[in-house]
């Protein structure tokens, strides 16, 4: 069984939960949701890997043969970073985590939405405590790969915020105009609000970090949205 942390909808909750038995036509569904519905065709060709330092890579969300890699690559954790659960390629992941010995995660962030603090507070502690080298992914590896890769550099790695703002970049297939640069709005808040003070990236998230005025501030720009929301449909 998995140790899983789930941070959907705002709502966590940490234990072990189990793995559902696939029936041959969940796989099938699973496997055809996988490659046809969840651009698992385009991931074929690009999955977006990238190593963000010597302890965590980021990609789009793996097949059971990446993660088949990925252990041989030294990769002890998972940690998938996709909003909605169960999502079908889901039992297919944590069936192959189990196979190949990976430890996995699951934490629900938004990809057009600031998360809230208690989330981002339970995101940083998983950091803390989970075995390193470890992949971080999401459905296409843009935005919340990005995010969370950002999170990692300021609150475990003590970089700066404008180090970690390249995590969210167009290299990575992230547009920062489109409704997904929420995430980046928040850490453009900590770099003017916390690290401008002396505080580490915990401290201002604990004491200072204001989801709905970040919310408020941020305007994304049509066009952009809609190439994000319509042309790439990527999650929200």
């Amino acid at each position: 069984m998995d140790e899983v942390v789930d941070r959907a909808n705002g709502v966590g909750t940490k234990g072990f939960a189990p793995r559902p038995v696939l029936t041959p036509a969940d796989r099938v569904r699973a496997w055809f949701d996988l490659v046809f519905v969840d651009h698992g065709l385009l991931r074929l060709c690009y999955c977006n890997r990238h190593k963000v330092d010597q302890r965590l890579w980021r990609s789009a969300q793996p097949t059971p043969g990446d993660l088949r890699r990925e252990k041989r690559r030294g990769i002890r954790t998972v940690l998938c970073v996709r909003g909605g659960f169960p999502f079908r390629p889901w039992p297919l992941e944590q069936e192959a985590c189990e196979r190949f010995g990976l430890e996995l995660h699951k934490v629900g962030i938004r990809g057009r939405e600031a998360p809230y603090r208690n989330d981002l507070l339970a995101l940083i502690d998983l950091f803390s405590s989970i075995e390193y080298p470890a992949l971080v992914h999401c459905k296409s590896g843009a935005d919340r790969s990005g995010f969370v890769a950002a999170v990692y550099l300021m609150a475990i790695e003590g970089r700066r915020a404008d180090d970690a703002m390249r995590q969210l970049s167009l290299r990575f297939g992230h547009l920062r105009t489109s409704r997904a640069g929420i995430l980046g709005e928040v850490i453009k808040a900590y770099r003017a609000e916390g690290e401008a003070r002396g505080l580490d990236f915990r401290q201002w998230v604990a004491t200072c970090y204001d989801r709905d005025a970040v919310t408020a501030r941020f305007q994304p720009r049509p066009f952009p949205t809609a190439i994000v929301d319509q042309l790439l449909r990527r999650e929200g």
